[in-house]
């Protein structure tokens, strides 16, 4: 708000807007450093407990978004991974870099620097996701909690790996896992096919999800434990 005020355009009383006004939608975000995204996003994208609840993709852009797949608006969260500095140097942000008086000095903060962004699209949302019983904006801005880490800790299993391939039943979750492509979304429509009503699906997934993340040397508990490091 203090940046607006800057701008010269208007004038905002930005004690007012903190003390009365309170937020319908907001986006929680939290950058970070790490080493390689695309080992990141791999790793969180083998280790989704349940690929029908919840939904992973990359995109065009590289961006990776993963959402729960329900309809009831305030039950819906979606979570993007972007590098943040690829993002900040690109054409649509051009304008805004060359108003700054030192962008060199945002670039150099921004780079190798992943964002973590948490789309909450409710009044509902915001208050349960930040543990806060209104949705004013110095409520917000004080709240004690960690969404991002706790969307997380919701989607991504803990199942951790043993290095060792040396079983029949190894041998054959990497067949299943090569018949498929390596797509652990294909695999589990497949075994969708074959499980009887109530199977837990996300059972039947653990040893393909733990192959495929010991095929890419990535292992889902390992990174998840060094998000819950970061977040929290």
């Amino acid at each position: 708000m203090e940046n607006i005020n800057q701008l010269g355009f208007c004038r905002l009383d930005i004690d007012a807007i903190q003390a009365e006004d309170e937020a319908v939608k907001i986006d929680v975000s939290r950058d970070f450093d790490y080493p390689d995204f695309n080992a990141l996003v791999q790793s969180m994208r083998n280790g989704i407990k349940n690929y029908n609840k919840y939904l992973a993709r990359k995109l065009i852009n590289g961006n990776f978004i993963v959402e729960k797949n329900v309809q009831t608006k305030t039950k819906k969260k979606r979570l993007t991974f972007y590098d943040k500095g690829k993002e900040i140097r690109k054409s649509k942000n051009r304008a805004f870099l060359s108003s700054l008086s030192d962008s060199d000095r945002l670039l150099n903060y921004f780079e190798g620097k992943i964002r973590a962004e948490l789309n909450l699209n409710s009044k509902e949302q915001i208050r349960s996701s930040l543990k806060i019983p209104l949705t004013k904006i110095t409520h917000i801005l004080n709240a004690p909690a960690t969404p991002i880490w706790d969307f997380i800790d919701e989607i991504i299993s803990d199942d951790d790996i043993d290095e060792q391939i040396n079983s029949k039943s190894e041998y054959l979750t990497n067949l299943v896992l090569r018949d498929n492509d390596f797509d652990l979304v294909k695999v589990e429509a497949k075994m969708r096919t074959f499980c009887a009503p109530g199977t837990h699906i996300s059972q039947v997934m653990k040893p393909y999800r733990m192959m495929l993340a010991k095929i890419n040397q990535g292992n889902p508990a390992s990174v998840k434990n060094e998000l819950r490091k970061i977040l929290c």
